[in-house]
């Protein structure tokens, strides 16, 4: 029986707790002779991924559907998350205001959030959950106004579904986005990746996600191991929290144990290619911003704002909705689209 303590190397400091390995490939016109990539154990990932990458692309893979998005800085960067829920979702229920009948197609926390500072402002939108229209493309039913946020890039077809929506709002009504922004999320990289290792259902899975900037776009290989092989089977015996902590390059054997392969692509949205999108699916014009939430964090962060007497911290969130679309997109977690008919 292969016994894993044997064979498992120093993770390195690019591994987090319970992530697999965040392993930044390359940086924008940085070489692969980088030094950065000649560190051990870095580079041997590095080399193993691809190398894997590469054979599971010549072989057969099947096309699956995402289950969820996956974000680590955006989640870390932001200090204060309420006062930053709190801006962005103030942002929403005002460009929204002036609309009779929105039809909600988000994430359901930040839908309430958007819907009860609505109401409590005294705004008389009518809001309609995708839970009661079924789907965002069930249905013929008109309304003035959608507001979606990046569970839009689940979808099979994300330029389809802004389609669906151009074609529910009535001529005069708004599209409202509130996206992760990708190059944010990337972090000045124009390619990463991130390996682990789960147990579903009594069977080990080795997942790979690359993230790319050109295209902006996140891509899952989810590979099963041989139940019969002895890494699949030392694997399986380790605590499941163990077994969170390993990376690909730790567990010899782990790749050529691979007997079939799922694939999820997940497009992301920049500034730039928000606004192509929405374009290309027939909305005129079309406004992308920075969301305010982080510019009011860092105000509430300063000295000036110790110096401020009787500002509370509602007050700023509201003046930093309110100066949307001046605030810049760079350095911030998300971005908001507003796209009119």
């Amino acid at each position: 029986m292969c016994d894993l303590n044997d064979v498992m190397s120093d993770p390195g400091k690019n591994r987090e707790p319970g992530r697999g390995s965040r392993i930044p490939a390359r940086g924008k016109g940085e070489p692969l002779s980088s030094g950065k990539l000649e560190a051990s154990p870095m580079s041997r990932e590095i080399s193993l991924v691809r190398e894997l990458e590469q054979r599971l692309l010549s072989g057969e893979l099947r096309p699956a559907r995402p289950v969820g998005l996956r974000y680590d800085r955006v989640e870390k960067g932001i200090s204060d998350p309420t006062s930053y829920v709190l801006t962005n979702a103030l942002l929403i229920a005002r460009l929204m205001a002036p609309y009779e009948r929105v039809f909600v197609c988000c994430e359901e926390a930040w839908a309430g959030d958007v819907v009860n500072l609505s109401a409590g402002s005294g705004g008389r939108t009518n809001w309609v959950s995708s839970e009661e229209q079924g789907s965002a493309g069930a249905g013929r039913e008109a309304f003035d106004g959608v507001v979606t946020d990046s569970s839009i890039l689940l979808s099979e077809d994300v330029k389809a579904r802004l389609v669906r929506f151009r074609e529910m709002i009535r001529p005069g009504g708004r599209l409202s986005i509130m996206a992760v922004n990708w190059e944010y999320e990337m972090d000045g990289r124009e390619e990463t990746y991130e390996t682990s290792f789960r147990r579903y259902g009594g069977r080990i899975y080795a997942g790979i996600v690359k993230r790319t900037m050109n295209p902006p776009m996140e891509t899952e290989y989810v590979c099963l191991l041989n139940p019969e092989s002895e890494v699949s089977r030392a694997l399986a015996s380790m605590k499941r929290e163990e077994l969170k902590t390993l990376v690909l390059s730790q567990v010899p054997g782990a790749s050529e144990a691979i007997v079939s392969a799922e694939l999820v692509r997940i497009p992301q949205f920049t500034k730039r290619s928000l606004e192509d999108a929405c374009r290309s699916a027939g909305f005129s014009p079309v406004l992308v911003s920075g969301a305010p939430g982080m510019p009011a964090i860092r105000l509430a962060g300063s000295a000036f704002w110790q110096q401020v007497q009787g500002l509370r911290p509602e007050e700023v969130s509201r003046s930093f909705a309110l100066a949307f679309p001046f605030i810049s997109s760079a350095d911030n977690p998300h971005i908001i689209g507003v796209c009119d008919l």
